[in-house]
């Protein structure tokens, strides 16, 4: 998951907002989530999700809604300011898309570039097509 818009907020606003940004859309995964999935930051803007014993795709779409209509709340930031952020997300399934955690992590990768490039706010399943399309998408989860 890549955060749609967070520089332009980080550098309008200043790293400590920035970093309390972070917080609070971990806190907002979170939210989402069962206590028995797992979600870190990979670094800057970007975040990692885990989500366990989830088979089949509509079960990954719900999920994959909540999230990003969840982080398309705004966000109230210091000195009464408020700031909204959208999310790009992309998705790959274990085993279906790969046997090991490092070729999933990239699988889901090039989904989430795909999902950015649809125009943000959204997600993509891998396998990402020659066109940049993929098997299985949704857009704007608030039209669904």
């Amino acid at each position: 998951m890549d955060l749609d818009g967070f520089k332009q907020i980080n550098d309008a606003h200043g790293h400590d907002i920035g970093d309390g940004l972070l917080v609070d859309v971990a806190r907002r995964l979170r939210t989402v989530l069962r206590a028995s999935d797992f979600v870190a930051r990979l670094g800057g803007d970007e975040f990692f999700v885990v989500i366990e014993e989830v088979h089949d795709v509509p079960a990954v779409d719900g999920i994959a809604r909540k999230l990003l209509s969840e982080l398309l709340e705004p966000y109230e930031l210091a000195g009464g300011k408020r700031a909204q952020i959208t999310a790009s997300l992309g998705v790959s399934v274990f085993p279906d898309d790969a046997g090991d955690a490092q070729t999933l992590m990239k699988h889901a990768d090039m989904a989430m570039y795909a999902a950015k490039q649809a125009g943000k706010n959204s997600y993509r399943f891998y396998p990402v097509e020659a066109a940049g399309e993929v098997t299985y998408e949704r857009t704007n989860p608030r039209a669904a």
